[in-house]
């Protein structure tokens, strides 16, 4: 069975829904959205694989624009293995914002993270484990479905 999340709070939805019930979102505008965003909105997504490819995919586009959601992103917690690949795509993309958060990340307490920081390749290919592993039961990228 298919489900579907509204991009902009990530609530479930039925599949005949034009707007999220829960914050009134327009799917139709969302869906039009610049990949970029929906990439940047991806990182909250519920199933962890997409966001493990979010992250991916943006440090693997050098987005700068994203680092300030990577950032945030790292910073509510999230699950090491996401904290790693926020950490790879932070090195990928670079400058000061994210060299900072990346000293940050140099001390965390997970070694995984702390690796990804230092070592190039500590995730396999260097472009983190999401883009080359995908999560199990995860196999549609960011967006409404799942």
């Amino acid at each position: 069975m298919v489900t579907y999340f509204c991009p902009g709070c990530w609530a479930r939805l039925s599949d005949a829904a034009r707007t999220c019930p829960v914050c009134g979102a327009d799917l139709a505008e969302l869906d039009r959205n610049a990949f970029d965003l929906k990439l940047i909105r991806a990182l909250d997504h519920p199933e962890p694989g997409t966001a493990l490819r979010a992250a991916c995919i943006l440090g693997q586009r050098g987005i700068h624009g994203a680092v300030p959601a990577l950032i945030a992103r790292c910073d509510k917690g999230a699950d090491p293995y996401l904290r790693a690949q926020i950490a790879v795509a932070l090195r990928r993309i670079g400058g000061a914002e994210a060299n900072g958060a990346l000293t940050r990340l140099a001390a965390d307490p997970s070694v995984i993270v702390r690796r990804a920081v230092t070592e190039p390749t500590s995730l396999g290919s260097g472009d983190g484990v999401a883009c080359d592993h995908p999560a199990p039961g995860s196999r549609h990228g960011p967006g409404r479905r799942r």
